[in-house]
């Protein structure tokens, strides 16, 4: 798909949840620029990877904690 110019995740996806990150994946229907409607995976890190400690636990981490980051293809 690299002629299209679209990125494609999916490799990356594998490799997070092998490193123990939590990562959900769902579906959506997305128009594209013509109004063209695209059924499209989202995937939803929920979580920091397993074991990994990024130093003292504050407020504002635990917080974020439960923050999402949304990537749509």
């Amino acid at each position: 798909m690299r002629f299209l110019d679209i990125v494609d995740p999916r490799a990356r996806v594998v490799e997070l949840r092998e490193e123990g990150f939590s990562i959900i994946t769902s579906w959506a229907n997305q128009p594209s620029v013509c109004w063209r409607i695209h059924n499209v995976e989202l995937y939803t890190l929920t979580g920091n990877a397993k074991g990994i400690n990024d130093g003292a636990t504050t407020k504002s981490q635990v917080h974020a904690a439960g923050s999402q980051m949304v990537l749509a293809l």
